[in-house]
């Protein structure tokens, strides 16, 4: 016969890996997409850009989630590189990903869509991750509407090959 306190505690179990996995799923539409870091090691090294040392350590203080300080450096790039159609979408792009970690999401929407319509060059492919991103913006907002769009757009569209699958991971998550 099974005691009442093992029923008990296996109940308890079940129900922590089933929140353990609705938390993995979750995450996904929680966080922006970071791009491979060997796309920006390429920006950095090869292309010229008016205080690179400022942008890189904006984005060093983005990943160490140091917004304020990032947002404040990457305002003084973007003024400094008006003329850089590169430097200046990729100063951009951060910026909203900076207003993303703070809970800005209409700011961090209202960059994302002007990163998404600045030149990219040979990094065009960015800009399927910059619609993943405002598409996950979106679904934090509540308009999973405008989330499936985008998230469709990717995946229905001329994307990379890792862009369609995040599109198709992150479609499958609200269904």
């Amino acid at each position: 016969m099974i005691s009442k306190r093992f029923l008990i505690i296996t109940e308890i179990l079940v129900l922590n890996i089933c929140f353990a996995f609705w938390r993995v799923g979750a995450t996904d539409l929680q966080s922006i997409i970071e791009e491979n870091e060997s796309i920006w090691e390429d920006f950095f090294s090869n292309f010229p850009i008016n205080k690179k040392n400022l942008l890189h350590a904006s984005f060093i203080a983005y990943k160490e989630r140091m917004c304020d300080l990032s947002i404040e450096s990457l305002k003084e790039v973007i003024a400094s590189n008006e003329n850089n159609k590169i430097a200046l979408s990729f100063a951009t792009y951060l910026l909203g990903k900076n207003h993303f970690l703070m809970g800005n999401f209409g700011e961090a929407i209202r960059i994302f869509a002007e990163a998404r319509d600045m030149e990219w060059g040979k990094f065009s492919q960015i800009k399927n991750g910059i619609i993943l991103n405002m598409a996950i913006t979106y679904y934090r907002l509540g308009s999973i509407a405008q989330f499936q769009r985008l998230a469709l757009l990717v995946l229905e569209g001329n994307a990379e090959i890792q862009y369609k699958n995040k599109a198709k991971e992150l479609l499958e998550k609200i269904k």
